[in-house]
Parts: structure tokens; sequence; C-alpha cells
């Protein structure tokens, strides 16, 4: 069997979104996901053109958990509460500028079942701003450690192998 090189993808599943949303709201959504490495990781991959008419709107991408979450640059750590298990996030596609980018944790007190132990969330939350009518954005989100080359091809040109172009 031929052994696989590191950054490569196993496996990908690529869903067309645009429909889900009001069309006046989004030209175009699709989310891919990939496995990595023998299945090491995962990745998950967000590609939107808005259908914006200011450069005033904003896209966001957000995550409830009840995990503990430590923001560190482009990357955050799902920490358990009840265990020392853990999560990266790594965001790896951020190509806009840093004050067009806001990525943050916000803990949120939701009332929970009497029986929950815990009925605290957090929310871990990217927010893109002022981008231009027609402009594509993706957001590359990696799950799981290992090599994962960067830039990784648009989801229209994803095939198994070597993420790179």
């Amino acid at each position: 069997q031929q052994q696989q090189q590191q950054g490569s993808m196993d496996a990908f599943t690529v869903l067309e979104l645009s429909n889900v949303n009001d069309v006046n709201d989004v030209l175009l959504w699709q989310r891919g996901f990939a496995t990595y490495n023998q299945k090491s990781g995962i990745i998950v991959v967000d590609e939107v053109i808005p259908n914006v008419t200011t450069t005033t709107s904003n896209i966001s991408w957000a995550l409830h958990t009840h995990a503990d979450i430590t923001l560190k640059n482009s990357s955050a750590r799902l920490q358990s509460r009840d265990t020392s298990d853990f999560l990266d996030i790594n965001f790896l596609s951020l190509p806009w500028s840093s004050s067009r980018v806001n990525i943050t944790a916000q803990k949120l007190n939701v009332p929970g079942d009497k029986n929950q132990s815990d009925p605290f969330l957090t929310k871990l939350q990217v927010t893109i701003s002022q981008f231009q009518k027609g402009e594509r954005i993706r957001l590359v989100v990696q799950l799981g450690e290992g090599t994962v080359p960067s830039p990784i091809r648009p989801l229209s040109n994803w095939t198994l192998g070597p993420f790179e172009n």
C-alpha cells in the first residue's frame, strides 16, 4: 500500500449550500470537509460570495461549546472542563487584513436543564467585515494535528492528494 504524503487529502466532500440562505444574502456558499494524513485530522472550508450593496457588511462563523476556549493569534484551543482532552482549531486561511478579522470567545449564560451540571456555553466566533460585493471569502478551519499546506485549492478544484495548488 502506497503511503500518503504529509498534507494529503484522504477523503473529501463538498456541499452546495447557496439555496439554504435567501438569494438576496448569498450569491454562493459551499462547504468542504476533508480528512488528511491518514484521517488524523479534518479541515472544513467555507467559500462564500455575499450579495452585499455596501462595504460595511459582516459575515460570521460561529461554534457553541461547553469547553473552555483559549484564543491565540489565529487559533483556538477548546479544553474539556471534565477531562484533560482538548481540540485545537487553526484558522488557516485569513487572507484579509487583521483589521477586517475579529476572533472572539464569549461566555453565554443559557438556561439549562435542571439535571445538567453546567448550563453555561461559550461561543467561538470569527467575523469578517467590510467586504465588497462579489468578493469571495474563504475560511479554512483545521481540526486536529499535522501539516496542511496553505493555500488550499478552491473547492471547485478539490481532488484526492496534496492540498496545494
